[in-house]
């Protein structure tokens, strides 16, 4: 498990420049319950850096497209 204190939490738009979208967007994605997991802190929506690395190898996996890193090496 990794350490909560090398695990920084980001803000909503540090993480929509890091997924090249809008930060509308990434609302609208916590919103309909898709997109990294998030967690308030007072009014403030954070994410903490491995969830969102996490997110985007899970999305990687479900969404890629070409031959698959086991096939190359095949």
């Amino acid at each position: 498990m990794t350490d909560l204190a090398d695990d920084p939490y980001m803000t909503t738009a540090e993480v929509a420049v890091r997924l090249r979208m809008t930060e509308g967007g990434l609302r609208w994605w916590r919103h309909v319950g898709r997109g990294p997991r998030s967690s308030k802190n007072g009014r403030r929506t954070l994410y903490r850096t491995s969830a969102v690395d996490a997110w985007e190898r899970r999305n990687d996996a479900e969404t890629g497209r070409g031959e698959t890193p086991q096939a190359q090496a095949s």
